[in-house]
């Protein structure tokens, strides 16, 4: 060991990890303001950058620009997708208006009206039975009940028709036409109507539209294909369980949710450009800034989260970096690894704006214990080397808690009859090592985070070179 430095353990300190994360946490409001200043930049930016991408979509001429670098095949691939998307909002738009697919099978309202076509002939009679089925199953009749002013006028005629069937009963058999028999001898048969409805009281008004309508539009079919005798026979109103409707509706919802998850898949799989195109052409203008308005609020929010993690690095590399190469004292365990000056301990001063509370002769109550277990060893140390003069050297300003504390020591200390003076700012104030050459004696004070190791390598090298006894070292921390 070096005679020059003989008060050193070590020429080299080693890093202590453990007091490294230590020190780290307790850096967590610091840690916290540089995560939230990096998120503010980083959410800033990433506004910027989606409100440019938003303008640049928006410009006039992109989509023609955009579709002219499309390959062929990937002109292709947008036609698909649109197709694909107009199919879906077609089925959309049905599932919407339908009354029939919004109908409950379980409990299906309907009314079965009887009607008898007589006095045709057998030749006539097809033609006849034919022009009433076309008329109802083709929209004519949802027309007419339209124009008409039915309770019913407000249902899309597509809609209108998908609840009204029609068919027929002749010699006892069900068919949709009659069979082709030549002659004059007079035939019959009957037609029944079926009508459904949301609700009995729907189902029976549409019903009677639908009677009322028919029996208008007989004397055209009288006209156009031969005389005969229109009439209702009877309408019945009932309420039952229909399974091929159930189906159809569990059909048309399966249907649905399959190109609505069938259509994402290809816009998803579409790149910037081709979307574009296929945004101009199925003309959803709209629904794609909302889309560019959620992606952009998803990238800015991926921003900020970049943002929070890099403060948090920053700060963190910049705390190792100032942890490693700082020349600071950063706790007890760190004095006693590098030097060989006997150490009797910290002693914690709290920060407080109501300094006066709590406090006797300038120190905290709470701090009492630690500080009489540092005090009682260095009466010790002193009785043991018959030092009756003891100087409290800081290498530092003390402010006036710190003050206070020192002070209160060095009552204690000359209560046991040794004679005890406090100094501080030893590094940069000459006149300040006058008391410790006179004293012949000197506790070095350190605080914790503000001493330098060069600090104490000059006071060490002053005492030893004027013959100073140094009794040890102690340390006020501020928690």
């Amino acid at each position: 060991m070096d005679r020059l430095d003989s008060w050193k353990k070590t020429e080299e300190r080693d890093l202590d990890l453990l007091c490294l994360l230590r020190g780290l946490c307790m850096q967590w409001k610091r840690i916290i303001a540089c995560a939230a200043g990096f998120a503010v930049l980083f959410g800033a930016y990433g506004i910027y950058t989606a409100r440019a991408g938003q303008a640049a979509a928006a410009m006039p001429g992109s989509s023609a620009d955009a579709e002219g670098s499309l390959t062929k095949e990937q002109r292709q691939e947008v036609a698909d997708a649109v197709t694909l998307a107009k199919e879906t909002d077609r089925l959309e738009e049905y599932m919407e208006g339908s009354v029939w697919m919004k109908l409950d099978a379980f409990h299906k309202n309907g009314v079965v009206s009887l009607f008898s076509i007589e006095g045709a002939t057998r030749r006539t009679l097809p033609k006849i039975v034919e022009a009433y089925v076309i008329f109802i199953s083709n929209g004519g009749l949802a027309d007419s009940l339209k124009k008409a002013g039915s309770k019913a006028a407000d249902i899309d005629s597509r809609y209108l028709s998908e609840l009204i069937s029609v068919w027929q009963k002749s010699d006892g058999v069900y068919q949709v036409a009659t069979d082709d028999a030549a002659g004059d001898v007079k035939a019959q048969t009957l037609l029944y109507v079926d009508v459904a409805g949301t609700d009995d009281t729907m189902a029976a008004g549409l019903a009677k539209d639908i009677q009322e309508a028919l029996l208008n539009y007989a004397p055209k079919v009288e006209q156009q294909c031969g005389r005969h005798s229109f009439s209702l026979v009877s309408s019945k109103g009932n309420v039952r369980i229909d399974q091929s409707l159930q189906a159809q509706q569990r059909d048309k919802r399966a249907q649905l949710k399959s190109s609505r998850a069938e259509l994402k898949a290809a816009v998803d799989a579409l790149q910037k450009e081709q979307q574009v195109v296929f945004a101009q052409e199925t003309g959803s203008d709209l629904e794609w800034e909302e889309t560019g308005e959620q992606a952009g609020s998803s990238n800015v929010q991926k921003y900020i989260l970049l943002g929070v993690l890099a403060g948090i690095f920053v700060y963190c590399g910049i705390y190792f970096f100032w942890y490693l190469f700082s020349d600071k004292i950063k706790n007890e365990k760190e004095f006693k690894m590098y030097y060989a000056i006997p150490f009797y301990g910290s002693i914690a001063i709290k920060k407080s704006l109501r300094e006066s509370r709590g406090k006797e002769n300038g120190v905290q109550n709470d701090n009492l214990p630690e500080m009489a277990q540092v005090l009682n060893r260095i009466r010790l140390v002193c009785m043991k080397k018959g030092m009756e003069r003891l100087c409290l050297a800081a290498q530092f300003r003390l402010d006036s808690q710190e003050r206070g504390c020192l002070e209160y020591m060095a009552g204690q200390l000359q209560a046991w009859g040794i004679d005890t003076s406090v100094e501080e700012n030893m590094a940069g104030k000459v006149s300040a090592w006058e008391p410790p050459a006179q004293a012949g004696a000197v506790l070095l004070v350190c605080k914790v985070g503000a001493t330098t190791y060069r600090m104490v390598d000059d006071g060490m090298e002053f005492f030893q070179e004027s013959g100073i006894v140094v009794a040890g070292a102690a340390a006020l921390e501020m928690v």
